[in-house]
């Protein structure tokens, strides 16, 4: 979970604030928060009616409420408003993507905040139990790479016999997977192995993980 702080400072130009700060949260993750602190600033009207809104959202984000409000705040007075968010598995390690806030009060006045942030690839090797599993027809594999590397993932039956390659190549850092389908395969237990050499040198990552399928 990564948590996200931002001021919003009404009754001002927000235009004439310092330059953008990109802010980095984890592909593949749950419950991410951006808390907005909007300040009024004003000496002597209260904010009234404050609304907030996302205009803009990613394709790797998504946001568990699009809007929120607060009925006043006071004169030099502020107040947080929450807003959560997911990751998807599938975000670009290392790219930019902005999220836009709308904010408006009760005098039809308007400010725009955007928020940079930059998605995070996992920072250790991990083999994830297949999912479904038991299963039929088709699992998918699930597993990280911390940095570029050359990737094999074996099946194996329980005699330690080789079913199939499913992966023989190099590939990026981040969240991997591969989908592993049953067809001409019998029921039964069976094993997946995870080969990772990183390409720029360090220890190969080897884990085993147990599987069945079921007819």
């Amino acid at each position: 979970m990564k948590l996200i702080t931002i001021t919003i400072l009404i009754c001002v130009d927000l235009s004439t604030m310092s330059a953008q700060t990109t802010y980095p949260v984890p592909a593949d993750s749950k419950g991410n928060q951006i808390i907005l602190t909007v300040v009024n600033e004003s000496k002597t009207t209260a904010a009234r009616n404050v609304q907030i809104q996302i205009q803009k959202v990613p394709s790797s984000i998504t946001f568990s409420q699009m809007s929120a409000s607060v009925k006043g705040i006071s004169t030099g007075k502020e107040s947080d408003v929450a807003f959560k968010f997911d990751v998807i598995r599938e975000a670009n390690i290392g790219k930019n993507d902005t999220v836009l806030f709308l904010i408006t009060d009760s005098t039809g006045a308007a400010w725009s905040k955007s928020v940079i942030v930059s998605y995070v690839g996992p920072q250790v090797y991990k083999l994830e139990q297949n999912f479904p599993n038991p299963f039929n027809p088709s699992t998918t594999i699930y597993y990280d790479l911390p940095q570029d590397s050359h990737v094999k993932i074996m099946i194996y039956d329980i005699l330690g016999r080789e079913v199939r390659s499913l992966v023989d190549e190099q590939e990026s850092a981040g969240y991997q997977k591969v989908r592993f389908d049953i067809q001409g395969v019998a029921s039964g237990v069976y094993f997946y192995r995870i080969q990772a050499e990183p390409l720029n040198g360090g220890k190969t990552f080897s884990n085993v993980k147990k599987m069945m399928v079921l007819k």
